[in-house]
């Protein structure tokens, strides 16, 4: 279950760093949505690296991997 959970993470994050992305585009949000929003794409990448931090400890190669991907859209890794 956990580990189902860990894997379902990677394109949760990345769904809502490009939603973000996308919405910020659009120039359409007021100046606290856009803080709002930053506050929440940060957010969620912050929990994407305690995510990689347990996929890193695995063995199986393709979780390492997964790990790295997870890491690379908060530019920390």
């Amino acid at each position: 279950y956990y580990r189902i959970l860990t894997y379902l993470y990677f394109p949760v994050q990345y769904a809502g760093f490009f939603l973000g992305a996308y919405l910020i585009s659009t120039g359409d949000l007021s100046g606290w949505a856009q803080l709002g929003l930053a506050l929440t794409v940060g957010t969620v990448g912050g929990v994407g690296i305690n995510n990689a931090h347990e996929l890193g400890h695995k063995k199986v190669k393709a979780e390492r991997r997964l790990a790295k991907l997870v890491l690379a859209q908060t530019g920390y890794g």
